[in-house]
């Protein structure tokens, strides 16, 4: 049961607390004067969906008729809905060096950044489809040894970069072994 000047967002749990010398038939829950849910069977609970509402108070209330037709009325509650919008966008990520289409040999400097509209929680680098390093940040700088490969081949880096909702942001280059 949200308690007075509480916040919420979501999906609200509202219990009822009422008693008659009657059986109560049926609870209706008010919010900002309107009724919005109606139950009549007992234990007389409600779920508030929030997430379509605008964030700000609301006064709520419950209703309670027993079968003889009498209704009994609660206080007013005010609560504060605050709900966080969703985090649907990807982090971007920028490649520092080396460049897409770059001649390589011997050992070659790794640098990427990314950003985020809320927070980089993880960025990594893919080598040829593999895992060479991560990072808990938003920046990474490795070093990858290509003495052992074969000249005149194509090699692959994948920098990914996520954030705390699961938002992945690619960016992928393409470099020749000299």
């Amino acid at each position: 049961t949200p308690s007075k000047s509480q916040v919420v967002s979501g999906t609200v749990p509202i219990d009822m607390t009422y008693s008659d010398n009657k059986a109560v038939v049926k609870v209706e829950l008010y919010v900002n004067g309107i009724k919005t849910l109606t139950d009549s069977q007992a234990p007389f609970a409600f779920s508030w969906n929030t997430t379509t509402l605008t964030n700000q108070a609301y006064n709520l209330s419950a209703r309670a008729y027993d079968a003889a037709g009498n209704v009994g009325t609660s206080s007013t509650v005010t609560v504060t809905v605050n709900n966080v919008p969703a985090d649907t966008q990807a982090p971007v990520v920028t490649i520092k060096n080396p460049s897409s289409g770059d001649t390589i040999k011997n050992r070659v400097v790794i640098s990427a950044s990314a950003t985020d509209n809320i927070k980089v929680t993880l960025i990594s680098v893919y080598i040829n489809d593999v895992l060479s390093t991560s990072s808990n940040s938003s920046s990474i700088n490795t070093s990858w040894n290509t003495r052992s490969l074969a000249s005149g081949t194509t090699h692959t880096i994948r920098i990914e970069a996520k954030d705390a909702a699961g938002n992945i942001g690619t960016k992928v280059l393409q470099l020749k072994k000299k």
